[in-house]
């Protein structure tokens, strides 16, 4: 591997701590929506890191990724609820929530078991997150009131999801369909899946910071 490559794999794992670090320096001013977020990225270090152990020793690590889905859908979903306005929005979303929630849970014991991959729930996850921070920009957009969206930490963090849930989607099914003979494009692929994740965890970082 090059070194240039592993960089961006030490990087891409650790990042994480930017996004913990800004939630501990404003712990004291983060309201529900953003102590969510803190507790979510609190959450994400511990299984990413206890995954990646499990990985290095050969050991079956999808139960952690079924966490994982299931952590990612609960959190954001809290997230855009607390944020949005509109009463309609807000019970689309816990609806939406609550029933992702449950398939998850369903589909982890009764429909797969946690030891196989959740292609197809993590795909509708990730879709149904993509949705929500539409919907939020959509809110934004049609509101009356002007403000300065780079200096909004939940407009910056729904970017931050929107950007990472929607190309991650599409890595993911790259993942999937490019012939594993493609050795460069695979390669090519996951260093885009990391770079957006270093991405990612900077913006709900600067999120988290910008939180007053």
């Amino acid at each position: 591997m090059l070194e240039w490559q592993s960089i961006i794999y030490f990087i891409a794992r650790w990042i994480i701590i930017i996004p913990l670090l800004s939630g501990v320096r404003s712990l004291k001013k983060l309201n529900n929506s953003f102590l969510a977020i803190f507790l979510w990225m609190a959450c994400m270090f511990l299984i990413q890191n206890y995954s990646s152990w499990q990985f290095d020793n050969k050991v079956n690590n999808l139960a952690s990724l079924h966490l994982m889905i299931f952590l990612d859908v609960g959190f954001c979903g809290f997230f855009f609820h607390s944020i949005l306005k509109k009463a309609w929005f807000k019970l689309f979303v816990k609806i939406s929530c609550a029933a992702l929630l449950l398939l998850i849970a369903y589909n982890a014991f009764f429909i797969q078991t946690i030891s196989e991959n959740p292609n197809i729930i993590r795909s509708l996850g990730g879709y149904f997150m993509m949705l929500w921070s539409f919907i939020y920009l959509y809110e934004l957009l049609k509101a009356e009131e002007t403000i300065n969206l780079f200096e909004s930490p939940e407009f910056i963090a729904a970017i931050a999801i929107l950007l990472y849930f929607g190309t991650t989607q599409v890595i993911h099914l790259l993942d999937i369909y490019v012939p594993r003979q493609l050795k460069e494009i695979r390669l090519l692929i996951r260093i885009t899946g990391h770079s957006i994740m270093i991405v990612y965890y900077f913006l709900i970082g600067i999120a988290l910071w910008k939180k007053k």
